[in-house]
């Protein structure tokens, strides 16, 4: 009854701060298994990225470099790398314990303010050994309201201008569904085999 609860409670918070930032949390998901085995296994990860037929390939690998830098970033994880879900990279997925999946149903950008995306998220143990996270989200067409030019032309740099109007909304969402993804428990190996991590 009481994980019932706080589970309610998270989410409720987890649902206002997609409202505020013009992002809505559809589902959440975390594996019982979490807590007494996954947290102590899955640790080296690697973002894999599917969209629509049609999509931008820069879109692919922008959407894949900001969740792999943020994960390293706010999370114990160790993200190894990104790249689109297929081909499936079967070489590099050998080297993890499993790998976030980011699924885009929608990526539609009708004018430079205006871009809605929607994507499943999820950890998934490797090989095919079942999901342990799943969050679905999406965004509306309401502008960023953070000031992420510094980040924006960073990618630009990377990616061309081409990026430009994706940049900024596909970080807040990135950012309100990585917030929900809870970290690995490191060991001391661990922790000196991420600080070794590029960027």
């Amino acid at each position: 009854m009481l994980r019932s609860l706080q589970r309610g409670l998270f989410l409720a918070g987890l649902w206002g701060s997609f409202l505020i930032s013009g992002c809505t949390i559809e589902s959440y998901h975390l594996s019982d298994s979490w807590e007494t085995q996954d947290k102590f296994q899955l640790k080296r990860t690697f973002v894999l990225v599917q969209a629509p037929p049609g999509t931008p390939a820069h879109f692919v690998e922008l959407a894949g470099r900001i969740a792999r830098r943020y994960v390293n970033l706010k999370k114990d994880f160790l993200v190894l790398g990104n790249a689109p879900a297929q081909p499936e990279p079967v070489a590099a997925l050998a080297e993890t314990d499993g790998h976030l999946l980011l699924d885009f149903t929608e990526v539609h950008l009708a004018q430079a303010d205006d871009l809605r995306l929607r994507v499943t998220a999820q950890l998934l143990r490797n090989p095919g050994r079942g999901v342990v996270w799943k969050v679905v989200a999406s965004r509306s067409d309401e502008p960023a309201n953070e000031d992420l030019s510094r980040l924006t032309q960073r990618y630009v740099r990377e990616l061309g201008d081409e990026v430009e109007p994706y940049v900024a909304p596909t970080f807040i969402l990135m950012k309100r569904v990585f917030d929900t993804l809870p970290s690995p428990q490191l060991t001391d190996e661990d922790i000196e085999a991420k600080i070794m991590l590029d960027d």
